[in-house]
């Protein structure tokens, strides 16, 4: 190949191999082949098969192919931190990947330097067998597995504060203390443990008399000795008589205090009750004898012969149950004392001559029985105190306490005869008799004189008197603004209060009034009648008019007269024009 050469070039167009001895010098854009290699001078950048772009320095079409590439690479496109695999197969010291499995197996050392700080936040850091680990810059402390444990060789480990302290050279371990080279383990604290095993000779503030101390027993968990029992094992008393001089011994419930070589006879509480299983139990010998296998119980004897067999009298408050089968007491029938059953309980009987309880059940009396009779001034009482008596002196039946008599349903009939309210019967006035109608005793119907011949009913509400019936003066008085009845009223007189006394405001009446009023006939509560509409009425006199609290008006007839007796003078007026 031909060469050429050049001692200045204002610009080469050469196809064939361009070789330069010295440095070259472009002052302008160099292009080789077009693109292949374009250096474009003013932007400072290059590109192989690519006019470069100004944004980058070097732009390359195609792959890119390095021995090692160095600098921030955040910028590279289509490379994610999920696809770190697309630099799978580059074998380089200088990353691992931390979103996959990788390893370090260039045979060299993996150092982390210069205040660097490696951090796991999830998986983990693996070394195979026999591969260590080093702490310091020469590897001071150094953790290998060997496939069966952990081997740590160096220097000495020690956590902070000294919570543990491991002092290789001289052998001992401190809890959170530097441990003294004169123990093995050295604790600044309280040790537990579920055992300890050895000799405890060099325990300090521990004698063997102190030992049976509740306090001091916990010192000596696992140790065998004859001068104290310990609580968290089976353990026995074999010399001497244990003494127990404070709290005594106690068991929580669901736990045996057994006796007897065996665990004969055992004691056990349940939460509830005592329970005693196993052997019979003699106190006393006889005092108390409990049969177990026959479920016996002997008071003075030793083999009870019954649920319970008492050699001797039984005194008790109360007894319960069947006593036909008890031995030397007669009946009354047989003309036997039934207060040889006194302090008896039974659902049996009542006794009859001193105060008993029924205390279960219902008390029937059925068949030809005659029902409970009191004698005359003996009283039947209701309520836990006797609140209520009834007593019947041989003439009336009399009721007296605090409380009242309520009737829940059905009424109180007498055939025969009348209900009578006696003198002093009403809170009003104790001269009077009466019936209350309501919880207070001001409401309701009573007889202010007791003398019959003179007698005044007199009815009241919350001690306003709204009827009074006298038989002295044969009239009748009603204190009511309305007085309402449903039927037709007969009487041979009936009045209207009229004083002019009483009366204010007199104005005459317009009597033309009665030629807008209309009379009518109708039908009501199926009778006929005339009259007229207390609705059309109303807009033409409505004083006339009244309504009930449901709704219903009616009218005052009586009071028609005064526009009649007006509208009749109208009339007499205007016949009198007439005539003349």
């Amino acid at each position: 190949m031909a060469i050429k050469k050049f001692e200045t070039l204002d610009g080469i167009n050469s196809t064939g191999a361009v070789v330069f001895a010295n440095t070259l010098t472009v002052a302008g854009d160099l292009a080789v082949d077009t693109d292949t290699l374009f250096v474009d001078v003013s932007a400072k950048n290059v590109g192989v098969n690519a006019t470069p772009n100004a944004s980058y320095a070097l732009d390359v079409a195609g792959s890119l192919r390095a021995t090692s590439l160095y600098g921030d690479g955040t910028n590279i496109t289509g490379v994610t931190a999920s696809d770190a695999s697309t630099l799978d197969g580059i074998d380089s010291t200088s990353f691992l990947r931390s979103n996959a499995a990788d390893a370090y197996n260039s045979g060299g050392t993996l150092s982390i330097e210069n205040n660097s700080t490696l951090r796991v936040t999830s998986g983990s850091i693996q070394l195979n067998d026999n591969q260590s680990f080093g702490i310091g810059t020469g590897s001071d402390v150094t953790f290998s597995y060997d496939g069966s444990q952990l081997n740590v060789t160096g220097g000495d480990i020690v956590f902070a504060n000294n919570v543990l302290n491991l002092d290789v050279s001289n052998l001992t371990v401190g809890i959170n203390r530097v441990p003294s080279s004169s123990y093995s383990l050295d604790v600044a604290g309280t040790v537990r443990a579920t055992a300890f095993a050895g000799s405890g000779a060099l325990l300090t503030s521990v004698s063997a008399s102190s030992a049976l101390t509740a306090n001091n027993s916990s010192y000596l968990g696992t140790f065998s000795a004859a001068q104290y029992l310990r609580s968290d094992t089976t353990d026995t008393h074999t010399s001497g008589t244990l003494i127990i001089n404070s709290s005594g011994i106690r068991v929580n419930d669901n736990v045996n205090l057994s006796l007897g070589t065996g665990a004969d006879f055992i004691f056990n509480f349940d939460g509830t009750k005592v329970n005693a299983t196993g052997a019979n139990l003699a106190i006393d010998t006889n005092t108390l004898f409990v049969d177990t296998s026959a479920n016996r119980v002997g008071i003075g004897k030793t083999n009870p012969s019954t649920a319970l067999d008492v050699s001797g009298s039984i005194t008790a408050t109360t007894y319960y149950g069947d006593g036909s089968n008890l031995t030397g007491v007669t009946t009354v029938a047989a003309g036997g004392d039934c207060d040889t059953l006194d302090g008896l309980d039974s659902t049996d009987f009542l006794r009859s001559n001193i105060t008993d309880n029924h205390t279960s059940g219902t008390l029937i009396l059925s068949g030809s029985s005659s029902g409970i009779r009191a004698n005359d001034n003996i009283p039947v009482g209701f309520g836990t105190g006797s609140d209520i008596l009834f007593k019947y002196d041989g003439t009336d039946l009399n009721v007296t306490g605090t409380g009242n008599i309520n009737l829940s349903s059905g009424n109180v009939i007498i055939p025969n005869g009348s209900v009578r309210a006696k003198q002093g019967t009403s809170s009003v006035d104790n001269s009077t008799a009466g019936f209350t109608f309501v919880s207070d005793a001001d409401t309701g119907m009573f007889n202010e004189n007791i003398s019959a011949a003179s007698g005044t009913l007199v009815f009241k509400c919350n001690n306003d008197t709204k009827l009074t019936l006298s038989h002295s003066t044969n009239s009748a008085t009603a204190n009511v603004s309305t007085f309402t009845v449903t039927g037709g009223i007969t009487c041979s007189s009936l009045t209207e209060t009229s004083d002019a006394r009483l009366k204010k405001d007199v104005k005459s009446l317009d009597g033309s009034k009665v030629f807008n009023m209309r009379g009518v006939s109708y039908t009501m509560n199926g009778l006929e009648g005339s009259g007229v509409i207390a609705q059309e009425l109303e807009s033409i006199a409505p004083e006339l008019i009244s309504e009930t609290k449901d709704g219903y008006k009616s009218v005052a007839y009586g009071h028609l007269v005064g526009y009649l007796i007006e509208a009749i003078k109208e009339l007499k007026s205007e016949i009198e024009e007439l005539k003349q």
